[in-house]
């Protein structure tokens, strides 16, 4: 059986999403369409609109056979760890090939890019510790690849672009046995906040935006999606004030220069701004600075609240991927894994157990965060949670309390 992959957030599921999966499937010739998910935070640092469950049913619900979930460790990382375990994911299931959405460029592109990055990275490093403080990690990767590389022209600012490069380059940095296929997204663009009326495609961030203000999405998301999303509690970063403040007025400046990526001096930024805020967004204006992105000052703010240090974090990324969490399956998925599952370097985990927690904790930790907010419809996210599957074309979820 053939395979193709997607790393994805489908925060929501919407027609987009629902595209690529069908020309994933229908340009590969694949016969399984795999998916690694981000679970109940992004790559942003912010929290999922939905949780890792319902998201990953919506998939299976829409053309994919089987939804693994990206680590957490991963999964709130920015673009080269984020695109190292959603690789190393897929890679273990034996994908043939990574599907990926992009603005603009091919397959040559993207890996003739990365080939010349790889050669020139010790080059790259220096001017990325030259400029750190004055711009953004991206911006510098985008300058010093257009600058310096003649032959390619994709725009590195486009996050989607961004990610397909790194993509292809931990591809060939880590010799990943699978191809890419950029496939160009459909109308919208990502950073798009205003849907188009004649189109049935809207970007994820206008959707979400539609979503709070309690307007219509109809027409830009699958029908299970739309009245699912009816019935659900939309989760957004600013639920979680509460939290960041008690945790920030609550840890010393030594404890806060632990967490992960915390550069020197940020600890007082974080204790200064807390004690001046009022909200969250108002508490991330008070720390954004020109070097320091929205992104970046998101992920600190969870780190904070996982207590993610840099030790611990570091040694996340040195033992590498070290299980692979099951989410949701068809019953080609399932036929899938059966055929695949001896080749597997690391154990697959259908559940949470005594014997597997320890494994889990980051990802259990994260589910506990997020289920705090709205414990009343949000179900429990780890403990006593079994695997979507399908039967007969309906999705059921095995939960006991």
């Amino acid at each position: 059986m053939k395979a193709v992959g997607i790393i994805a957030e489908y925060n929501p599921f919407h027609n987009g999403h629902k595209y690529q999966i069908e020309q994933a499937r229908v340009q590969t010739n694949a016969d399984i369409v795999i998916v690694a998910m981000s679970g109940n935070f992004l790559q942003r640092g912010v929290p999922a609109m939905f949780d890792k469950w319902t998201r990953a049913n919506w998939a299976l619900q829409n053309g994919v056979d089987l939804v693994i979930e990206l680590p957490t460790a991963f999964s709130t990382q920015a673009a080269d760890y984020f695109a190292l375990g959603g690789t190393k994911l897929l890679n273990e299931l034996n994908i043939d090939t990574l599907v990926f959405g992009v603005e603009s460029g091919t397959a040559s592109d993207y890996k003739n890019a990365a080939e010349w990055f790889i050669d020139h990275e010790s080059e790259f490093r220096s001017k990325w510790t030259d400029q750190k403080r004055e711009l953004p990690y991206s911006q510098v990767v985008d300058q010093f690849v257009l600058k310096n590389n003649k032959g390619f022209q994709v725009d590195l600012s486009e996050p989607n672009n961004m990610l397909g490069f790194t993509y292809a380059k931990q591809m060939l940095k880590h010799r990943l046995n699978f191809n890419i296929l950029p496939i160009k997204r459909k109308s919208a663009h990502y950073h798009d906040e205003i849907v188009n009326y004649k189109s049935q495609y809207a970007s994820a961030t206008a959707i979400r935006k539609r979503i709070m203000h309690l307007e219509k999405i109809t027409q830009y998301v699958p029908k299970s999606v739309n009245e699912a999303i009816n019935e659900l509690y939309p989760v957004s970063p600013g639920d979680f004030w509460p939290f960041i403040q008690y945790k920030v007025w609550n840890s010393l400046e030594d404890e806060l220069k632990k967490i992960y990526e915390m550069d020197p001096g940020l600890e007082v930024k974080f204790k200064k701004a807390i004690l001046n805020a009022s909200s969250y967004e108002k508490f991330i204006g008070h720390i954004k600075s020109k070097h320091l992105t929205f992104n970046k000052i998101n992920r600190l703010i969870l780190y904070t609240l996982l207590d993610m240090t840099s030790s611990q974090i570091d040694e996340e990324m040195d033992n590498g991927l070290t299980y692979i969490r099951l989410l949701a399956m068809n019953q080609e998925g399932q036929t899938y894994l059966n055929n695949t599952k001896a080749s597997m370097n690391i154990p697959l985990y259908a559940n949470v157990t005594r014997n597997n927690q320890d494994k889990l904790a980051l990802d259990i930790k994260a589910g506990e965060l997020y289920r705090l907010i709205n414990p009343e419809q949000i179900l429990k996210q780890d403990f006593t949670r079994n695997p979507y599957q399908t039967i007969d074309n309906k999705a059921f979820n095995q939960y006991t309390e």
